[in-house]
């Protein structure tokens, strides 16, 4: 299974376009009745990152991973598989690049979420915590 690193800030935007993509696949899930963002909105988020922290992004077949480091204490993961593509290991293995960065910058603890019943179990599966809840009515 081929995951390659991307450079947001120097990437076309054809291959950025490829988050937005991943992004509508899972966006249902993740803001159901939330309109999407566009393609543009979403290249310009991943190209234009502050330079105040580390940014990381990843791409598979049907799958991406964007790693924002604040600090050692502070790391947010953004990991999306199409439902599609899902339990075949594109997830797994995107998160192993991510934490793999993670022990070389010296980051503690990563953060992330999930929204649907296979984000959990996923979560549990690479044996993360569940601590806190956001509940939407």
């Amino acid at each position: 299974m081929h995951v390659g690193e991307v450079d947001a800030r120097s990437a076309p935007d054809e291959l950025l376009a490829r988050f937005h993509a991943v992004e509508l696949a899972c966006h249902d899930e993740l803001h159901p009745g939330q309109p999407a963002r566009s393609a543009e909105e979403a290249i310009a988020f991943h190209r234009h990152q502050p330079s105040t922290h580390t940014t990381c992004h990843w791409i598979g077949d049907g799958g991406t991973a964007a790693l924002f480091v604040h600090g050692p204490k502070a790391a947010f993961l953004q990991l999306l598989v199409q439902p599609a593509r899902r339990r075949a290991g594109l997830g797994t293995t995107l998160l192993e690049r991510a934490l793999a960065r993670c022990r070389e910058l010296g980051v503690e603890a990563l953060r992330g979420e999930h929204a649907s019943a296979s984000g959990a179990v996923f979560a549990a599966a690479v044996g993360a915590t569940d601590e806190q809840r956001v509940v939407r009515s």
